[in-house]
């Protein structure tokens, strides 16, 4: 299914490791930022050094952790 997925939309799965997992370990959490899956996308964003797009003003917050960010306003 999620090769059907990625050919579907040309898009890639990438796997969440143990290095993700210590990233997400040592992110400081921003004050009343309590998704656990935005923490997973930002620790995963770090660790391979992608750039994170989004509409979500909360992911500014962790620039200053090595975050690279792009606001998309809609």
């Amino acid at each position: 299914m999620l090769e059907a997925i990625e050919k579907e939309y040309f898009i890639e799965i990438l796997p969440f490791t143990k290095q993700h997992t210590k990233t997400l370990a040592k992110l400081s959490i921003a004050q009343g930022h309590n998704d656990p899956f935005d923490h997973a996308i930002i620790a995963h964003s770090i660790t391979d050094k992608l750039t994170l797009i989004s509409s979500d003003k909360k992911f500014e917050n962790y620039v200053s952790q090595k975050l690279k960010f792009v606001f998309n306003k809609r």
